[in-house]
């Protein structure tokens, strides 16, 4: 199933673009309001990708630094771990809250690393 490849890339963009790391145009108000999912945001404002003219410096250098720790990560959020397969997580706000605290995590520790 092509949309499940934008589960896991559009957890992690939506959150850049919650946390104002995104250039505005690539933070609808439709995602600050829930009313679509994170990986329909990806596939909608972002052409199912991250690219960098679409995030502010702090989300590049954010995104730089942690996007591939967050993909060997993501497996082992308990919401993801229960699937035989990450393409399994389902596309939810409920998937995307408990991701979100591994993200968050992750920037706490990219934050200290570099001494901000």
């Amino acid at each position: 199933m092509p949309a499940a490849a934008s589960t896991h890339i559009g957890m992690f963009m939506a959150w850049l673009a919650l946390h104002g790391m995104a250039q505005p145009d690539h933070a609808p108000s439709e995602l600050h309001e829930r009313m679509i999912t994170p990986g329909e945001y990806l596939r909608r404002h972002c052409v199912d990708q991250i690219d960098p003219f679409m995030l502010t410096d702090t989300g590049n250098a954010f995104t730089s630094a942690a996007y591939r720790p967050y993909l060997r990560r993501f497996g082992d959020v308990p919401v993801v771990a229960r699937y035989d397969s990450t393409y399994e997580t389902p596309d939810t706000w409920e998937t995307y809250d408990e991701v979100a605290i591994l993200i968050e995590a992750m920037y706490d520790e990219w934050r200290s690393a570099i001494g901000g």
